[in-house]
């Protein structure tokens, strides 16, 4: 395998404790013990949106200047927001530690995918699905634990030393590929086939963020041995399945892929409305694998449409998708529970997930060609 992948890959395994540790985060965080779901699902959604937002800036800076100098500042802004996390002593100062940090780990995420994209036109699925995978199996070494210490302090604090001193060491095999061909976003942008796929990659990521925010509140009340399995299984199966599904995408093509993901996550969305300690189980696993894919596909996707040259700018937009996705699958979602009850905010899930399949489908048909210079399309 090679430096790239294998930096990218580390680079996510830190980037995923922002996400993916945030259940077992949350269970230990004496700060935030008895604040209501409201406010807790404001902290993560204003987190999603900053990682995802941030995305579109450092995508443009580090395909204009060079990635690694964007890395290098972006790594010192995550670490030192995990480091300042750990000492917070209240809700705000733990908020603003932790929101300032997800700008650095955005960035981090972008350029780790884009580069697996540029350097790997051949079987872009795989790749970034590769690297992608350490965004879901950096949990399954962090969560067990931090699990282990009755606060978040002490692990927190280890994290973000590793982080800083791990990653500033590989740094220096952060690079892009020369002489790439693609459009701009600003020619992106102007299409509209474009926004119909950021549509469908914002209303398919929505579970996602439900389950990456609400798994705790779905299975506590099971217990917490189900707790620790469901939060174990949850990233692990979301990491590994992405450079297979990454593949399958690679041979099948990726219209054909992501169709048949958006339909299982509607079935995950099905099978947590049902509520049951199977089926929630059974959901965890479905929107995981099948969800955890998604920004691995739709961006390969996109530079299979519009080029590799200003990938990182372009998927940094497609990817503020997630902000969207966080907005509904979070906070809309836990207004709608307290408001009319958790049956309804499901069936508006359900209705996302529809939608995710619909507007996906009118992309396809869409008739105007986006590059048609471009060889390695996959349509």
């Amino acid at each position: 395998m090679n430096r790239y992948l294998t930096t990218g890959l580390i680079t996510m395994m830190f980037a995923s404790v922002f996400q993916y540790s945030w259940n077992a985060f949350e269970l230990t965080l004496p700060i935030v013990s008895g604040i209501d779901k409201y406010t807790l699902s404001l902290v993560f959604t204003l987190f999603i949106i900053i990682s995802s937002v941030s995305q579109i800036f450092s995508g443009i800076f580090a395909d204009y200047i060079g990635p690694r100098r964007v890395y290098l500042v972006s790594l010192i802004i995550s670490g030192a927001g995990l480091i300042l996390s750990s000492q917070s002593r209240n809700v705000s100062e733990f908020a603003l530690s932790w929101l300032v940090g997800s700008i650095g780990e955005g960035s981090l995420y972008g350029i780790s995918v884009n580069m697996a994209l540029k350097w790997n036109e051949g079987n872009r699925g795989f790749a970034s699905g590769f690297v992608g995978m350490g965004f879901g199996i950096g949990a399954v070494f962090a969560n067990p634990f931090i699990f282990i210490f009755k606060n978040f302090r002490l692990p927190m604090l280890i994290i973000g030393i590793l982080m800083l001193l791990i990653l500033l060491a590989l740094s220096r095999f952060i690079d892009y590929p020369v002489s790439k061909s693609g459009r701009s976003p600003a020619s992106v942008i102007r299409e509209g086939r474009w926004w119909l796929i950021f549509s469908s990659y914002s209303f398919a990521g929505s579970p996602l963020q439900l389950f990456s925010f609400f798994l705790l509140f779905l299975s506590l009340k099971f217990g917490i041995s189900y707790l620790v399995l469901v939060t174990i299984i949850f990233p692990l199966i979301s990491g590994i399945g992405r450079p297979f599904i990454g593949k399958i995408s690679d041979g099948i093509g990726r219209t054909r892929a992501i169709i048949f993901i958006l339909v299982f996550i509607l079935v995950g969305s099905v099978l947590a409305y049902l509520g049951t300690e199977i089926s929630i189980l059974l959901a965890s696993i479905l929107i995981a694998l099948f969800g955890g894919s998604l920004f691995t596909l739709y961006s390969s996707h996109v530079s299979d449409l519009y080029g590799s040259k200003y990938s990182t700018a372009n998927n940094g937009i497609l990817y503020s998708g997630k902000a969207v996705a966080g907005i509904a699958g979070v906070f809309i979602f836990t207004i709608i529970d307290t408001s009319y009850g958790i049956g309804n905010a499901m069936y508006f899930i359900m209705l996302l997930g529809i939608l995710s399949i619909v507007t996906f489908l009118i992309s396809t048909a869409h008739s105007r060609t986006i590059m048609p210079d471009s060889a390695s399309a996959k349509r």
